[in-house]
């Protein structure tokens, strides 16, 4: 036997194990989904689990100077805003230049803006 053959008969037995091993892990995967005790699935607390894994590895991080602005129907009141209809976008201009006056480090929105606004106020 030569060294080529060698080689091949190793990776035929890993290849082996290694598909034995998957088949283990799906078919492990299954019945921890589909197994209910009491009602209650088996496997209901690993569903998460790879996501929360990478924050329980890291320290808690703060937010403690966050600030949420809400668009809700007093806003609309008070801005003299319509209710049914998108708000003047020159708000949102506005509220960017006063948020980059005092530095904001991020600013998202989470606003479609759709419909297209006052040519001046959309620039």
């Amino acid at each position: 036997m030569d060294l080529i053959d060698k080689i091949r008969n190793q990776l035929k037995a890993h290849r082996k194990a290694g598909l034995f091993g998957a088949a283990i892990t799906v078919l492990a995967g299954l019945v921890l989904l589909k197994v209910r005790i009491l009602g209650v699935p088996v496997g209901g607390g690993l569903i998460h689990l790879s996501y929360d894994l990478p924050f329980n590895a890291r320290n808690n991080i703060w937010a403690d100077q966050a600030v949420i602005v809400y668009i809700d129907e007093p806003s609309a009141a008070e801005l003299h805003q319509p209710s049914e209809a998108p708000w003047d976008r020159s708000l949102h201009a506005r509220l960017l230049a006063r948020l980059k006056e005092d530095e904001a480090k991020a600013v998202v929105f989470d606003v479609l803006f759709t419909d297209p606004g006052k040519a001046e106020t959309d620039r």
